[in-house]
């Protein structure tokens, strides 16, 4: 399976699918959007005017234009043409499934098909669709024009070429795929994202801090370190290097099984979740939610400059020698 990806049609226009709309108007190419829904027309149109200037301070493909795209209401007019299609529909396994077998249908035999599921199994998604061996999940971040991850599962269910293809097209976009080993619910960063939020409403349901505390901790503490290093990389510059990392990693154990996380039976009570409900709500009151949007943007705008700069300067750099 060869070919450019030049068109790309994206299915279900919540807050993902709009956000990958804008994505691939930034990378220069035509896009069709659409959702049975038409008031997402509206949607989708406002999200790209209010992540324009973000998008513009990341910089533009050439040929990048918030005009090349159509809105439509069925499967049947917005899926034969496109190259790729990205299904963003709300998570509902069941409606996935039959979704994903419809678009199948009508998809050319060259088209991608990827679903943006936040944690379903691919082999179950594409239990369905005659042509399930050019199906795969794509998962992205919110806002995906601002986080250039991309988690890409079921790999094994791929007929020979697709992978590589749908791979060097999402780089080409400048997003960042990571490719899963094998299949697991949730894939990777939900699956860290999922531990780190049991802990906020275990220390919240403990009495420990409230919800802005928790966030306060996180923004000006090992938020600042994640933002350029995963979680092995920190560790290891905690541990000294050289022959330190097995006495670290020893002590880093010893504090999971001393009570440094939540019991594996905790489960946060009805009080708990209103609680944490209204300290989120707290939050939104402070601003309004597009101020707020605008705010992480602005803020992911510089990170990603930043890492890139970070990143250039490393590459530069001659690889030291280890004895």
């Amino acid at each position: 399976m060869t070919g450019a990806i030049e068109k790309v049609t994206c299915v279900g226009c919540g807050v993902i699918g709009a956000g990958w709309v804008v994505h691939f108007l930034r990378a220069g190419l035509d896009v069709v959007a659409c959702d049975p829904d038409p008031a997402k027309e509206a949607y989708v149109r406002a999200m790209i005017e209010d992540a324009r200037p973000h998008v513009t301070s990341l910089g533009l493909a050439d040929g990048a234009s918030p005009e090349r795209w159509r809105f439509s209401t069925t499967l049947e007019d917005a899926i034969p043409e496109a190259d790729l299609v990205q299904e963003s529909a709300v998570e509902n396994e069941a409606m996935k499934i039959d979704l994903l077998k419809r678009i199948d249908d009508l998809a050319k035999d060259d088209a991608i098909i990827a679903s943006s599921s936040s944690g379903f199994l691919a082999a179950r998604l594409r239990a369905e669709m005659a042509g399930g061996d050019r199906f795969l999940i794509a998962h992205p971040f919110n806002p995906p024009y601002m986080i250039p991850l991309v988690e890409l599962a079921g790999a094994d269910g791929l007929a020979a070429g697709v992978l590589d293809r749908i791979t060097e097209f999402y780089r080409s976009t400048e997003m960042r795929p990571v490719v899963l080993n094998r299949e697991i619910r949730g894939y990777i960063g939900n699956r860290i994202q999922a531990a780190v939020f049991r802990e906020v409403l275990h220390i919240v349901q403990e009495g420990v801090a409230s919800p802005e505390d928790i966030d306060a901790a996180i923004k000006h503490g090992p938020g600042l370190r994640w933002a350029l290093m995963g979680p092995t990389e920190i560790y290891s510059l905690g541990s000294g290097g050289g022959e330190g990392w097995s006495f670290f990693l020893k002590l880093l154990l010893g504090e999971l099984a001393d009570g440094y996380a939540a019991p594996g039976s905790f489960e946060p009570s009805e009080a708990t979740l209103q609680r944490y409900t209204a300290g989120a709500m707290q939050a939104l009151d402070r601003a309004p939610f597009q101020r707020l949007c605008n705010q992480r943007d602005d803020g992911l705008v510089k990170l990603r400059n930043l890492i890139s700069d970070l990143d250039r300067a490393q590459a530069s750099q001659p690889a030291e020698q280890h004895a």
